[in-house]
């Protein structure tokens, strides 16, 4: 037997299936993913434009850690709203 908890907030979902003694997290949040996609772009189109007016040595790594930053702070929402779908059940 299983429970399931399921939440959405405007365009964040979220949905929690325990089973015996396994959970299952399903969540999306549209916003945060267009977001991430437009700072891909902006990050993108300045790299490539620096890229032409110099000789670049290094590899930039202002993307990657933007990308971890934002994926961190959606799980910790996620995990957060979860946490208190859970404790109000």
């Amino acid at each position: 037997m299983g429970a399931t908890y399921s939440e959405k907030s405007g365009q964040a979902s979220v949905k929690v299936v325990v089973k015996n003694d396994t959970i299952y997290i399903d969540a999306v949040c549209d916003s945060l993913f267009r977001q991430v996609e437009r700072y891909e772009m902006e990050l993108s189109r300045v790299y490539s434009e620096k890229e032409t007016e110099f000789e670049i040595k290094e590899k930039n790594t202002v993307f990657p850690v933007l990308k971890w930053l934002l994926i961190g702070v959606f799980l910790g929402s996620i995990i957060t709203l979860i946490f208190t779908i859970i404790k109000q059940k």
